[in-house]
């Protein structure tokens, strides 16, 4: 019944969390019952495959974060079929060419690890993630209008 609405009962998130193994852990993916990716313990997530953006579907479980709106936001207004929300697997995430996360503290990060995957940081960042992470990374003074 909590699905997409932001609230304070993370417990899903900490059990998650409580699960990792080894001080080099920064992230942990979070599966539904289905073992499709929902989001991460503190995040949500971009898959870039060539020039499309994939980010899970959470209305089952997980939450719309204010980051991931505004890329969809930024998605929508410009090539619609460049950015899907969807069922995603984990076997999507290791063959992506990039993986993102994303939170209103964080704004956009990009994973350089997942498992024994390691992802080519050279390789060009997807142009809906830059303008994300340029818009979030504005600093605006408190009480500036804005959108």
């Amino acid at each position: 019944m909590l699905a997409g609405i932001k609230h304070l009962n993370r417990l899903d998130q900490v059990i998650g969390r409580a699960e990792w193994e080894g001080a080099g852990t920064t992230e942990g993916l979070l599966l539904g019952q289905d073992g499709r990716v929902v989001c991460g313990t503190m995040s949500n997530v971009f898959l870039q495959q060539g020039d499309s953006l994939l980010t899970p579907a959470v209305e089952g479980a997980g939450i719309a974060g204010v980051v991931r709106e505004l890329a969809l936001k930024i998605g929508r207004a410009g090539d619609t079929d460049r950015v899907r929300v969807g069922q995603v697997s984990p076997d999507q995430v290791q063959a992506a060419d990039a993986v993102y996360l994303s939170n209103s503290l964080i704004g956009v990060a990009r994973v350089a690890r997942y498992g024994s995957r390691r992802y080519d940081l050279g390789l060009g960042e997807h142009p809906f993630i830059r303008e994300t992470r340029r818009l979030c990374h504005q600093s605006r003074p408190w009480g500036s209008s804005g959108e």
